[in-house]
C-alpha cells in the first residue's frame, strides 16, 4: 500500500488532534454547534516509510477555534452536543516490564531524556497528557522473562505465599508509574492479572496449564 503524502498525513493528524482535544461539553443546550471553541493541536511527523524516524514529535500547533460551516473544502467534523454516548476514562499504555526497563533501567536514556519524554507523554500542559495505565502484574508476554510476584524454585510450593515480593518491579515499573501520577495527578491505574505462578498450575509452567 502506497504511504499517504505528507500534506495528507498532516491532514489526518489534525483531524486527529481536533477529535481528542476539543471540549465537548454542555448537554441539553439549545445550540448543537460547537462553534468558537478553542482546539488544541499537537503535531507529530515522520520521514520514512515505516513511520520510525520521527522528524517532528509532539509540537505544540498554534491553537485554532471550531467555526460553523456548511462542508466544500478542508476537513469537516461535526459536532452534536446533544447526543451523549459512552464515558470515556481517558487513554493511555502499559509500563510493561520490557518498556520500563529500556525507559529506566537500560541505560539507553539519561535521567534528562527520560524525564523529558515522561512530560510529553503524561503532563497534561507540556505533553500529550495520558492520563490511564494498564500494568501487568508480574511478567506478561512483553516482559523480557516471564516472572509472578511469588516464584519458587522447580518443584516447591508456596501455599503461605511467604515468598510473596514485588521486588522485581520495584526497580523499573513502579517507579516510573509513581512518577507518570505526579506528572498527572488524575492518572487512572489498574493492575492486571497475567498469570499464576507456575507451583499453582497443574502444568507447572508461566504458559498454559
Amino acid at each position: 500500500m502506497r504511504r499517504p503524502s505528507t500534506p495528507r498525513r498532516l491532514a489526518r493528524l489534525l483531524t486527529a488532534g481536533l477529535l481528542t482535544t476539543a471540549g465537548l461539553t454542555g448537554l441539553g443546550v439549545s445550540s448543537a454547534e460547537a462553534a468558537g471553541e478553542q482546539v488544541s493541536i499537537w503535531l507529530t511527523t515522520t520521514d520514512d516509510s515505516g513511520g520510525r524516524h520521527v522528524t517532528r514529535g509532539l509540537q505544540p500547533q498554534t491553537p485554532i477555534a471550531f467555526q460553523p460551516g456548511t462542508g466544500g473544502g478542508g476537513t469537516n467534523i461535526t459536532v452534536d452536543e446533544n447526543t451523549r454516548f459512552q464515558t470515556f476514562t481517558g487513554g493511555g499504555a502499559s509500563f510493561t516490564d520490557t518498556a520500563a526497563w529500556l525507559m529506566d533501567g537500560s541505560g539507553a536514556l539519561t535521567q534528562a531524556k527520560r524525564d523529558e519524554t515522561m512530560r510529553k507523554l503524561f503532563s497534561p500542559t507540556e505533553g500529550i497528557g495520558l492520563s490511564y495505565i494498564r500494568n501487568p502484574m508480574g511478567g506478561s508476554d512483553l516482559a523480557r522473562f516471564g516472572y509472578t510476584y511469588d516464584d519458587v524454585p522447580a518443584g516447591q510450593t508456596d501455599p503461605g505465599l511467604s515468598r510473596f515480593s514485588i521486588a522485581h518491579d520495584l526497580q523499573d515499573v513502579l517507579p516510573l508509574t509513581k512518577q507518570a501520577k505526579q506528572l498527572n495527578p488524575r492518572l487512572t491505574t489498574v493492575a492486571s492479572p497475567w498469570t499464576a505462578p507456575a507451583w499453582m498450575k497443574d502444568s507447572g509452567q508461566l504458559n498454559g496449564g
